[in-house]
């Protein structure tokens, strides 16, 4: 499962810089943001299930849960989880950093270093296996924003099959207006993915550097 590979390739990275004539500090800083993307995705996984599980004979309509219907609290998760994901990318820009200049930084940013770091530029290049990288992260960037300027969201669900989240301009009447993205298991199972491959791209090379 994607959950699993990305625990397993971000641990990895995480030893990498544990290991004492490497960079500790770092590997707890990159410990943390990892921890917040392990509880996002069993935030999330909690409430996608309660959606798309849910017995057939039952309405579609959300049920109340401890004063929420179970569709806001996906749509809750979901944008946690892509916060946290986001965030753990600023993470590996650090541990790049680590890697080429010997320090974390202070603001370690991916959207910096992905065209300034030479490491990142080499892992994320178009004939390697993170050729979709780049496009990616951009896009998630834009989805975080959107989220941070308050965009509207639903969700659309049939029970038994699949679940997303769609984020919405609103309008000045507080109607949806135009779709600008959506969000379902198969774009959380691909941001998980691509953090593990760089995480256990880049431990290769704190193990055994350029």
């Amino acid at each position: 499962m994607a959950v699993e590979r990305y625990a397993k390739c971000s641990s990895e990275l995480h030893d990498a810089l544990n290991d004492p004539i490497s960079n500790p500090w770092a590997a707890g800083k990159l410990w943390a943001l990892h921890s917040d993307v392990a509880a996002g995705c069993w935030q999330f996984a909690d409430a996608y299930e309660a959606i798309v599980y849910a017995p057939d004979e039952e309405p579609l309509s959300p049920r109340s849960v401890y004063g929420r219907t179970e569709h806001q609290r996906l749509v809750v998760a979901t944008k946690a989880l892509i916060f946290f994901v986001r965030g753990y990318q600023d993470g590996l820009a650090g541990a790049a950093k680590v890697v080429t200049d010997g320090v974390w930084g202070t603001y370690p940013s991916m959207a910096r270093e992905l065209d300034r770091n030479e490491l990142i530029r080499e892992l994320v290049h178009p004939d390697t296996e993170l050729i979709e990288y780049r496009d990616w992260f951009e896009e998630w960037r834009d989805v975080r924003n959107m989220l941070k300027l308050g965009m509207g969201q639903v969700t659309r669900s049939v029970p038994g099959k699949r679940a997303r989240i769609e984020f919405w301009t609103v309008g000045r009447d507080g109607h949806a207006g135009r779709l600008l993205h959506s969000v379902g298991m198969a774009e959380i199972r691909k941001a998980l993915w691509l953090s593990g491959t760089l995480s256990r791209s880049i431990a290769r090379r704190v193990l055994k550097p350029a």
